[in-house]
């Protein structure tokens, strides 16, 4: 499509020549108009459609951990570091490590169907040494755990054996 553009511009340009153009230049640059105006409205009307889905997912609330205990805020207040509480069925964002899981040995099944259209649930395994401590009550699961995480860039891919590839660094857990 890119090429027929190139094509009609050059060809729109060479109109507006008489000695070399027996077409009225308005046979040549309308077609060309009017298919770059065709493609700016839809690309404004989707940009316009992804801001309102991206401000909607931004405003959503979600439970992370602040001032030792669990508070309700927007997906768009959320750093690097915050540790986000998260129930069965429930939205939550994609760049997360998980830590705990009500599941046995850690292992939670998300869906990623908003991420790369795949409908099947894809199991994802707690970091052992988290997983293991006790999150009860849920509200001092925090203050068990002290960490630096390196992490590996992240990945385009979404299979099964790609996921969160890194390094926990200096872990305590409090097994209290």
């Amino acid at each position: 499509q890119k090429g027929q553009c190139v094509t009609s511009f050059l060809l729109a340009v060479l109109s507006f020549i008489s000695v070399l153009s027996p077409r009225s230049p308005l046979t040549s640059t309308l077609p060309l108009v009017l298919i770059l105006t065709v493609s700016a409205v839809k690309e404004a009307y989707e940009d316009w459609f992804r801001h309102k889905e991206d401000k909607k997912m931004n405003e959503t609330e979600i439970l992370c951990y602040r001032e030792k205990k669990f508070q309700k805020v927007q997906t768009q207040e959320i750093r690097v570091g915050d540790i986000i509480k998260t129930v069965q069925n429930e939205f939550f964002p994609a760049d997360l490590l998980l830590l705990q899981s009500s599941g046995p040995k850690g292992i939670a099944y998300i869906e990623t169907a908003n991420l790369d259209g795949e409908t099947n649930l894809k199991m994802r395994r707690g970091v052992p040494a988290t997983y293991l401590v006790s999150a009860h009550p849920c509200d001092e699961y925090p203050q068990k755990l002290a960490a630096v995480i390196q992490s590996e860039p992240a990945s385009a891919k979404m299979s099964e054996e790609d996921g969160w590839n890194g390094l926990m660094m200096g872990l305590r857990v409090d097994a209290r």
